[in-house]
């Protein structure tokens, strides 16, 4: 095998040199300039008009876009809630119940025809009794020792509580406005709270939930 001229293992040290550098030059520009080699988005969900949930994915965190559906349609005839923040659409068998207010708090209930479920929305003034101040945010008032689910709610993000272990049969979201005098928790009952509900009636509830939920609008913030 004849050996390599000096000229030549010098040529073939500088260009290995040149790789060597331009590849460490790549992987900063990598890192520093917008091209991450990794993603950690966050983990809240977006509810579609078919009642379906997608989540952020991508280098700019967006929402995965939902799904072509004419699921939506199916809602002409539902019946509107109003309020002076936001509105919501619910089943046209539902019946609105007469306002109940409380020392804390206001509750709208809704009963469907069929006696499977209780859609309730209530209103509770955003104030911590134990410091006499406004709470911060849904995690200090929901009180909870550990961390909860995340859901866009009309354009804001909501905390889901239920279900969970005493809550197995509800399905629930709270959240507030930007003034955050209020905190609002709009909740689906699904069957009797006293009695086991069947497997295939919550993932049925569940779906009526997230169907009223992607209705939801926000007026005013």
């Amino acid at each position: 095998m004849p050996k390599l001229s000096e000229k030549t293992i010098v040529l073939l040290v500088i260009l290995f040199s040149v790789c060597f550098v331009s590849l460490l030059w790549f992987l900063n520009q990598k890192n520093s300039v917008g091209i991450p080699s990794s993603i950690g988005c966050t983990e809240e969900v977006k509810i579609c008009p078919d009642s379906s949930t997608v989540g952020r994915s991508g280098i700019n965190c967006e929402f995965t876009p939902c799904l072509e559906s004419s699921t939506n349609s199916n809602i002409s005839d539902w019946k509107t809630y109003q309020q002076n923040y936001f509105n919501f659409r619910y089943p046209p068998d539902f019946v609105s119940q007469p306002e109940q207010r409380y020392d804390d708090r206001y509750q709208q209930d809704f009963f469907d025809s069929q006696n499977e479920y209780v859609l309730s929305i209530v209103e509770y003034p955003n104030f911590n009794q134990k410091t006499s101040k406004p709470y911060v945010d849904e995690d200090e008032f929901i009180g909870l020792n550990y961390p909860q689910d995340k859901l866009i709610i009309g354009n804001r993000i909501g905390t889901k509580v239920c279900p969970r272990a005493g809550c197995e049969d509800m399905f629930d979201v709270i959240f507030s406005t930007d003034i955050k005098k209020s905190f609002y928790a709009l909740s689906l009952q699904v069957g009797n709270h006293n009695q086991l509900v069947p497997e295939e009636e919550l993932k049925k509830g569940k779906q009526v939930f997230t169907k009223i939920l992607s209705t939801f609008k926000f007026t005013k913030q």
